[in-house]
């Protein structure tokens, strides 16, 4: 991913719980020379650049978008264009969102957040509703098609206008968010130190396999590395050693299973991987404050 090299970025926090409602979608090609014009919107807006170049100027702030660039421009600014003698090729889509917050932070501020945030804490993943998403960043060549297909099929919903398609719209422009933040997570892993790599990976294995027994010995082959030291390694990054962390997770997928009311406890312990009921029960206590049964009650 290209960053723009400012020392600052602008970045917006999105509800991913709330449905952004879509209210126009579409691709504009503009003859050379081409020139924006000058506007405050009342909504967001999402350009994409598919072909050519754009020079837009966003209250003081200077843009050249080239292809691959995506840029949020929202309502709280003015922007304008500035003519270019070239052609050029663009998707947008007009949007309302829930935006809880705008920060402006440092690229690097923003990656240790990121990576604070995703990889270094917890493992309750129902909290990570809230994604802070960059006013400007660019899409690299292998990810820039499947991203061009998101954007068609919000265009060819709205165009169409079935029943319910607004509704649709919202559903498809949240899941091109949740692509976007995907490309933001592997870039970051790309960049990101040995360290963040390490943990990135281990973590990854106690979520796919967390059902199974899982030991030191399995740990230290699936790693290749000494278990006391990524144990280390483990708690400097994330403040939890791997087992109390591994313990975590199991309980937190615990949960899903009790909400269902469809298992019993004994079955629960066996699918998240513990040893055994009493364990099972003893652990949930100490993670949730109270036992499984009562949990189950809460929920039912």
């Amino acid at each position: 991913m290209r960053w723009m090299m400012r020392t600052e970025e602008n970045f917006f926090q999105i509800d991913l719980c709330g449905t952004p409602e879509v209210l126009l979608a579409n691709k504009v090609s503009i003859d050379s020379p081409n020139q924006h014009f000058r506007r405050k919107p009342t909504e967001f807006i999402l350009y994409l650049i598919k072909d050519g170049r754009m020079l837009l100027t966003e209250n003081e702030q200077e843009y050249d978008l080239k292809k691959g660039d995506m840029i949020l421009l929202d309502p709280s600014r003015w922007h304008i264009g500035r003519k270019l003698a070239s052609d050029v090729t663009y998707y947008y889509v007009h949007f309302k969102m829930n935006v809880v917050q705008e920060k402006i932070m440092t690229i690097e501020s923003y990656k240790k957040e990121y990576l604070q945030k995703n990889y270094y804490t917890g493992y309750k993943e129902e909290e990570n509703t809230l994604l802070w998403f960059p006013k400007f960043f660019h899409i690299r060549q292998e990810e820039l098609p499947k991203i061009i297909l998101s954007l068609e099929d919000i265009m060819l919903v709205m165009k169409k206008q079935n029943r319910f398609y607004k509704v649709q719209a919202g559903g498809r422009l949240m899941l091109l968010w949740l692509e976007l933040y995907r490309i933001l997570e592997k870039e970051f892993l790309v960049g990101a130190d040995q360290g963040t790599k390490m943990i990135a990976k281990l973590m990854a294995y106690l979520k796919k396999y967390y059902s199974e027994k899982i030991d030191s010995n399995k740990i230290e082959c699936e790693m290749h590395m000494n278990f006391d030291y990524l144990n280390r390694q483990f708690k400097k990054y994330t403040g939890d050693t791997i087992f109390r962390f591994l313990n975590g997770y199991r309980i937190e997928e615990s949960k899903r299973f009790l909400k269902s009311g469809q298992y019993s406890n004994a079955v629960i312990a066996s699918m998240t991987g513990f040893q055994n009921e009493f364990y099972f029960s003893k652990v949930f206590k100490k993670y949730a404050g109270i036992t499984p049964s009562e949990y189950k009650k809460q929920m039912i």
